[in-house]
């Protein structure tokens, strides 16, 4: 688009820089033919009127030829009444300023400024994006590149907006029949932007252009169509194509009831150095959507006592809290983050002691599998990174198994 514009500034510099030549050799033939009608009168007007004023007669007397091919002496036009001078000053203004404006140059220069600054507004689009949370790196794409699209087709339409002004624009017949070379070609390579093209059997040549455009950019509409597909995948919902904040995810659990969203469930882990103990971990989560999940866990250890089993369950020496997060990998693998904080109240040695508290930083795999109905299966795996300050653990890997409870399973 850069280079047509730039095409179109170039095309117009030409067509000045014949209206230039033009008025050119016009003042070199009026310096030729002006003494043959001033030779008579021009002692005369020296009396009478200031060098000044003569001077402003010439000037007049000149424009007059130049743009009109009319040959006034200057003693006819020094008595011309005011409504002559008018009317003369009209004629002349109206073909002079169609020869020497500037205005679709300006026009078109403002256009390539702006696509200039292409790059630019791009950026500042993409960053605005990404201050929103709510839209992912695919999402913010998509979108950056619908915007390359929209500014295509506006920095398009702007050109052939000035275009169209300039093509039928009507300049005024100038003297000798004199027409710019480089306009004539100018607007008939615009042609199908004339008034009336239609009628002129134009659009046809119009729908034959456009076809040809699309074959063309079979790439660019592939590429389209691709971003479409990726789009599909991302929405279950678009209920406005131009404003995605309204879209629904296809992952999304908007508008489902909050039974669709808790989870129940336990793991049980088992330590088996030592004195046998038994973990048993009862968890709430609730889902953000259909691959997120965080919830909040209890922790509570059980020790084997052979000679008096009740102890082991109404005075645990280990118990706690932990929140945790999840995150889908694939269809039944996800990643699992935890922070767990265990409270003690035994030594190593066994003894009985004041209660401290150790926390634990956990990550790593879980994998889960359908086992009837609405409940699920899950194994974890994960790796304790604050293990070495922790004697509540004696290895920096923990083993999980479990279940879950949900109204849909993921």
């Amino acid at each position: 688009m850069k280079n047509k514009v730039s095409e179109s500034i170039r095309k117009y510099n030409h067509i000045q820089k014949e209206y230039r030549q033009y008025i050119k050799d016009r003042k070199k033939e009026f310096r030729q033919k002006k003494d043959s009608v001033n030779s008579e009168s021009l002692g005369d007007l020296e009396r009478g009127f200031s060098k000044d004023s003569l001077r402003q007669l010439v000037r007049s007397q000149q424009e007059y030829f130049v743009y009109t091919d009319s040959l006034y002496s200057l003693r006819e036009i020094a008595g011309w009444n005011l409504t002559q001078i008018e009317t003369k000053k009209r004629t002349v203004s109206h073909v002079k300023n169609d020869c020497n404006s500037r205005e679709y140059f300006l026009s078109y220069l403002g256009l390539k400024r702006e696509l200039s600054s292409y790059r630019s507004t791009l950026r500042i689009y993409r960053d605005s994006l990404r201050s929103l949370d709510t839209l992912g790196r695919n999402e913010i794409r998509f979108l950056v590149s619908r915007r390359k699209k929209e500014l295509t087709v506006e920095y398009e339409n702007s050109w052939e907006e000035i275009t169209r002004d300039f093509v039928n624009d009507e300049i005024p017949p100038l003297t000798r029949g004199f027409q710019s070379k480089e306009l004539l070609d100018f607007q008939q390579a615009n042609r199908y932007l004339k008034k009336g093209a239609v009628k002129d059997g134009m659009s046809n040549l119009s729908r034959v252009q456009t076809i040809d455009h699309f074959k063309e950019k079979q790439e660019l509409l592939k590429i389209a169509a691709d971003e479409m597909a990726e789009l599909k995948k991302k929405f279950s919902e678009v209920a406005d194509s131009q404003d995605l904040s309204s879209a629904k995810k296809s992952n999304s659990l908007k508008g489902k009831p909050i039974k669709r969203r808790i989870v129940y469930g336990s793991n049980f882990q088992l330590h088996v150095v030592g004195q046998t103990k038994i973990d048993f971990n009862p968890e709430l989560g609730y889902r953000l959507n259909s691959t997120s999940e965080v919830g909040l866990g209890g922790t509570y250890r059980f020790f084997g006592n052979r000679d008096d089993p009740s102890l082991t369950i109404n005075k645990p020496m280990v118990m706690g809290f932990r929140g945790y997060i999840e995150r889908k990998l694939t269809n039944n693998l996800y990643v699992h983050g935890e922070f767990e904080s265990l409270k003690s109240t035994m030594n190593k040695t066994g003894e009985v002691r004041e209660s401290l508290w150790y926390n634990s930083l956990l990550a790593g795999l879980e994998r889960r599998f359908v086992m009837t109905g609405r409940l699920q299966g899950q194994a974890q795996v994960l790796y304790n990174f604050n293990s070495q300050n922790n004697p509540l653990y004696n290895s920096p890997w923990v083993f999980r198994v479990g279940f879950s409870f949900s109204e849909t399973n993921k």
